[in-house]
């Protein structure tokens, strides 16, 4: 039996929601990275995908809601080509992507 002081913390809702803007947040920020911090780059978009795919299977809703605030802002194409190019390899992100994209 796990410890109650070791046991995982159910973080709030809110917080939960802000998670989905940070996985878009990732990946936008990824491509404004100058040349030689490749390699944080790559970190941002590794990041991003374990988010976004965490979130996808848990809170889609909140996905949902993030890509409908990037829609607001005019992001929706950036972030929606991004994913198309650098995450070609998660079908999952890239088939939702397309249904909010329509």
């Amino acid at each position: 039996m796990v410890p109650p002081s070791h046991a995982p913390r159910q973080l709030p809702l809110e917080t939960q929601a802000l998670f989905s803007e940070l996985g878009f947040h990732k990946l936008l920020v990824s491509d404004e990275r100058p040349v030689m911090e490749q390699a944080k780059a790559e970190k941002d978009v590794a990041q991003a995908v374990e988010v976004l795919n965490h979130l996808l299977t848990i809170r889609p809703g909140d996905l949902e809601r993030a890509f409908d605030h990037l829609k607001a802002k005019g992001l929706h194409q950036r972030v929606g080509r991004k994913i198309r190019s650098r995450l070609a390899d998660q079908p999952g992100l890239m088939s939702f992507i397309d249904q909010l994209s329509r």
